[in-house]
Formats: structure tokens, C-alpha cells, sequence
């Protein structure tokens, strides 16, 4: 098999490793997650996500030191490793992503973290070369040259990303480019903060672009809190009319006077709030450390008669 083939089998491998964990834990934990899901129980749905995640990297890693007769008795972990060409990376992480990978072993990160410095400047010339298609789509090699930007310089891909950011189409985007775009941002830390502030703006404070724009800069800013940042998290929430996106920006920057705006909200609003959209509210309430009981009282005065 050639190098090509080879990248083939490994991220068909890999996604069958992957898919065939994720269906051995749903049906160990069957009983479990129908139980979350029918008594809305956010908090035990993020356990049972965070365990699936868990296993699903055990599976990997075994998967890593397993020898395959297609690549020669090679483990994926050697083979890896036996990589010295940025192209090669890209080509296998290309391949794992045009099967939905969202995650890729860490042998594969760590081989490229250790000749990253020497693939700097030419992932930055890819960087800067990306441009979405008239569907607002990256290929699957593109998704990779923004991956491998965040090992090898996510301090320096700020500016790049957020070039290609503004070139995005609201009425035409495809939302695992942005979703990629944003996680290259979050990866590029602080320096990614005024653009992110500057896409609230020009969206309008709406649309998708917005939403994923509001949620990272809650992110990055919740290990860099300026009182500036949380002043304008706060008026985005005020000015919102649907809020929860906000609400849930303000609950990851992790501010607790937050929980005086949204209560304020909530007890104006528990009248009209479906259960599901109540029980949002309420988890980042108590999340930033606020009390709910009074809240629990007035939701269930409104809609348990």
C-alpha cells in the first residue's frame, strides 16, 4: 500500500474504532440515558456525555497500539511518528475528517506538535490561502489546515482565521465551518477577543455566525475577565430578545453578579417559559451560584395546576 492507501485505512480504522465504541457504550447505558432525557436532567446528560468521551479515548488509545498488516506490522502510533512532511499530516487528518472526525488520536497531535516549529510558516501560507465555497463550505483539507494551525501556532492564527471569519456569508454558511473557525479562535486565546466582539456587531447581534461568536468569546474571556468583557456580555444580553444564547455566554464567563440580570429575567418570564427553556435558565443560575428555589416555586405555581 502506498502512503495514500495507507491514510485511508488508517482513518477508516479509526472512525470504525470510534463508531464501535460509541454503539457498545449506548447499549451498556441505555437504561440510563432514556432515564435523562425523559426527566430533562441536563446535569446527568453531561455526565453521561463526558463517560462516553472518556471511553471513546480508551478504545483510541488501544486502537493507536495495535499492529496492522496493512501498514506493514506497523502500529498507527509508529506510523505516525515515522511522518516528517506537513502534506503527509494533513492528507491523514483530511481523510479522518471527511468521516466526521471531531477528535484525532494523540499520537498524531504529539508527532506534529514535535516538528510543528518547522511547519510554521508554511500552515500559515495555507491559512491564510483558505476561502469557503459559494456554499460557505471548507473541503475536508482545509478543515485539516485549520486542525493543524491549532498544534503547530495557535498563537499566530488569530489574525488569519479571523480574516476568513468576516468573509463568511450569514445567509449562505455552513455551520461546521464556522464551528471549525471558532474552535481555531478559542485555540488562539486573547489575541482572538476584538474580532470575535466586532462579528457581535457587524451580525447584528443574530444568526449563527452570532451565536457561535458570542459563545467563544465567553470562553476565551472566562480566562481573561476585564471588566469590559463582562459589561458587554451583560448589554448583549439585555438587548436580546430571544436571551439564552446570552444567558449561556454569561454562564460560561463565569461572573456571578450575572445571576442578578438573568433571575431578573426568569421571574418576569417563568409565566411564559416551557419547561425546557426554564430548566436552561436554571442551570446556569446555579452554575454561577445563584439560589432557584423561589424560581422552582413560581414554575411550578404557573404550570402544575
Amino acid at each position: 500500500m502506498n502512503s495514500s492507501d495507507k491514510n485511508k485505512f488508517i482513518a477508516e480504522s479509526f472512525d470504525a474504532t470510534i463508531h464501535g465504541q460509541f454503539t457498545k457504550f449506548k447499549e451498556d447505558n441505555t437504561k440510563t440515558i432514556r432515564k435523562a432525557v425523559k426527566k430533562e436532567d441536563y446535569k446527568g446528560y453531561e455526565e453521561i456525555i463526558t463517560n462516553a468521551i472518556k471511553e471513546s479515548f480508551k478504545a483510541i488509545e488501544g486502537w493507536e497500539k495495535t499492529a496492522f498488516d496493512e501498514l506493514g506490522g506497523q502500529t498507527p502510533q509508529q506510523y505516525f511518528m515515522g511522518i516528517n512532511a506537513l502534506d503527509d499530516f494533513l492528507d491523514v487528518m483530511a481523510e479522518m475528517i471527511e468521516r466526521d472526525a471531531t477528535i484525532f488520536p494523540v499520537s498524531l497531535t504529539d508527532s506534529i506538535k514535535k516538528l510543528g516549529k518547522s511547519f510554521e510558516t508554511e500552515i500559515l501560507i495555507k491559512l491564510n490561502m483558505i476561502v469557503p465555497d459559494k456554499a460557505g463550505k471548507l473541503t475536508s483539507m482545509q478543515k485539516a489546515e485549520i486542525k493543524a494551525a491549532d498544534i503547530i501556532a495557535p498563537e499566530k492564527e488569530a489574525e488569519p482565521l479571523s480574516r476568513l471569519l468576516f468573509k463568511l456569508d450569514e445567509k449562505n454558511v455552513d455551520e461546521q465551518t464556522v464551528t471549525y473557525i471558532m474552535d481555531g479562535l478559542k485555540n488562539a486565546g486573547e489575541a482572538s477577543i476584538p474580532c470575535l466582539i466586532a462579528m457581535c456587531e457587524k451580525s447584528g447581534h443574530e444568526g449563527l455566525i452570532y451565536g457561535h461568536s458570542i459563545i467563544a468569546l465567553a470562553n476565551i474571556a472566562s480566562e481573561h475577565k476585564t471588566e469590559e468583557i463582562y459589561k458587554y456580555l451583560k448589554e448583549c444580553f439585555r438587548k436580546s430578545k430571544t436571551k439564552i444564547i446570552e444567558a449561556n455566554a454569561l454562564g460560561i464567563y463565569g461572573d456571578g453578579r450575572a445571576v442578578v440580570v438573568i433571575r431578573s429575567y426568569v421571574e418576569k418570564n417563568v409565566p411564559y417559559m416551557e419547561d425546557s427553556e426554564y430548566q436552561r435558565y436554571r442551570n446556569i443560575i446555579l452554575d454561577l451560584g445563584g439560589m432557584v428555589d423561589d424560581l422552582d416555586n413560581a414554575f411550578k405555581t404557573f404550570h402544575c395546576r
